[in-house]
């Protein structure tokens, strides 16, 4: 059931919405591509065996270090999901360049129709992103409160 009180301008600002939204989970995906392989990398050199060794257990920490990110970055499938959103923010974009004619229950039910189809979602992001929309609209008393978490996050985003 469509909310009564919805406005055009509403059903706009949530597309913005998912648009910021994918835009930042693209970034984190592509951001902990590159870091995590990088952070196995620098645990593996041979050029930090030397301060390594000075460290209790410090050769055995970056041992274990380098095959969890050999782990993780095998099984994440960082590249797909940071594609799948990207893709999802185009089909965004282009439902907000043909928004003007649409009526509010159109473009929600468009909008919908692209949440159905890429569902992947990184939980935190949410509430970035949110955050972010509401400031650009001019709405800076309706930014929710971000956690360490959120923060965390956002900067990897």
């Amino acid at each position: 059931m469509i909310d009564a009180t919805r406005t055009k301008y509403q059903a706009v600002l949530d597309v913005q919405y998912s648009i910021r939204f994918n835009l930042i989970s693209t970034r984190y995906y592509n951001r902990l591509r590159i870091l995590i392989p990088g952070a196995s990398l620098l645990a593996g050199m041979s050029a930090a065996t030397p301060v390594l060794q000075a460290i209790p257990y410090g050769v055995m920490t970056a041992g274990v270090l380098v095959a969890l990110g050999a782990i993780a970055n095998a099984l994440s499938g960082f590249t797909e999901k940071a594609i799948r959103h990207d893709i999802q923010r185009q089909s965004y974009l282009e439902l907000l360049v043909r928004s003007a004619p649409l009526s509010v229950e159109e473009l929600d039910a468009q909008s919908n129709d692209i949440d159905r189809r890429w569902s992947n979602e990184v939980e935190r992001l949410r509430v970035v992103a949110y955050n972010d929309n509401v400031r650009s609209a001019g709405w800076d008393a309706e930014v929710m409160p971000e956690s360490f978490g959120h923060r965390f996050m956002r900067m990897l985003a």
